[in-house]
């Protein structure tokens, strides 16, 4: 919840965006989020906070745990809150990369943890995701990882405006 308070905190201050909680309805299956940018660029917005591990934040399986909230019609981001960690060290591509890798091997675990059948039910799932952020704070840091084969993109200008909100805080709508 605290994750999904700062970054709500943190747009809002931004005039650039207008943001809706729980856009789908409360209880709902669904993103956090509902974003506009500048009064036009919609996209959804799902914010998670993945459980430490020893070895780092697991990006496959924060991706498996969130993608079928993601709604097919408007572009979703995913924002992982990796709290003082650093956004850098995340190898958001090959995380992402691999998952993909094991989706299309059919290995049974990880289509069990996606509570899919097929690599084309993983897809259809896939698609819907327009990009993955990872955010830190103290200080602010964010990274951006665009899906070059999602259905529906992040607009580029929408991007930017993100890293620069909720990474460093030097953006021009502030």
């Amino acid at each position: 919840m605290r994750a999904e308070l700062s970054v709500a905190a943190r747009l809002l201050a931004d005039r650039r965006f207008e943001l809706a909680y729980e856009p789908y309805g409360s209880g709902r299956l669904g993103p956090d989020f509902g974003v506009t940018f500048r009064a036009g660029l919609a996209f959804n917005l799902e914010v998670t906070r993945p459980r430490p591990r020893p070895d780092g934040v697991d990006v496959g399986r924060a991706v498996v745990a969130k993608i079928r909230q993601m709604p097919p019609s408007v572009a979703n981001v995913l924002l992982l809150d990796v709290g003082a960690g650093s956004p850098a060290a995340l190898d958001v591509a090959g995380a992402i990369r691999a998952l993909r890798q094991a989706v299309d091997a059919r290995d049974t675990a990880v289509l069990s943890r996606l509570e899919v059948a097929t690599p084309r039910a993983f897809y259809e799932r896939f698609l819907r995701l327009a990009a993955v952020v990872a955010r830190s704070e103290p200080p602010p840091a964010a990274t951006l990882w665009a899906n070059p084969s999602a259905r529906i993109a992040l607009p580029d200008a929408a991007g930017r405006a993100l890293m620069t909100t909720l990474g460093d805080g030097a953006g021009e709508g502030r």
